[in-house]
């Protein structure tokens, strides 16, 4: 039988709970990686506009209850100082980006799925399971697939050694 499609209520803050099942076999979530994850939860959690009431990572998937901020009631100011916690100096938000971040981060789906991507980005289980290697590769531009895989910070950003 098909799943049900998720139902999410606009316009008001609402409480969400949230499963993530791993792909991968047996239970890849030791120490390590649940420390790696329960970071990557709390960074998010200060860029989107939602609260994380609890949580639980077990050895082979997570539970998230997490309420969500509507769009209307986040101002650009709270949607700069956001865009400031998570990329610094080093970008500047111009106006016309407000909507589409304030948009983003009061999205679940983001939510989750930057959580998810984060971690596979950074958890060494997933980065030497095959075939999470092959569906990253799959996808990726024929000039990346030669390149070697860069660092990340703890938000999933490329950071490069300077020479």
């Amino acid at each position: 039988m098909a799943r049900m499609p998720r139902v999410l209520i606009l316009h008001q803050q609402t409480a969400y709970h949230v499963i993530s099942r791993t792909a991968l076999d047996g239970y890849p979530f030791g120490e390590q990686e649940k420390s790696l994850l329960l970071t990557i939860i709390q960074q998010l959690s200060s860029v989107y506009f939602c609260e994380v009431l609890g949580f639980c990572l077990m050895g082979n998937h997570f539970h998230l209850l997490v309420t969500m901020r509507p769009e209307d009631e986040v101002s650009d100011e709270e949607v700069k100082e956001s865009f400031q916690r998570r990329y610094g100096d080093e970008y500047t938000l111009m106006t016309g980006q407000i909507p589409f971040y304030c948009q983003k981060w009061t999205s679940l789906s983001e939510y989750v799925k930057e959580i998810k991507q984060g971690f596979t980005q950074l958890s060494p289980a997933c980065r030497q399971e095959p075939r999470f290697v092959a569906w990253l590769l799959n996808r990726a531009s024929p000039g990346i697939q030669q390149k070697a895989w860069p660092e990340r910070d703890l938000l999933g950003r490329a950071v490069y050694p300077v020479n």
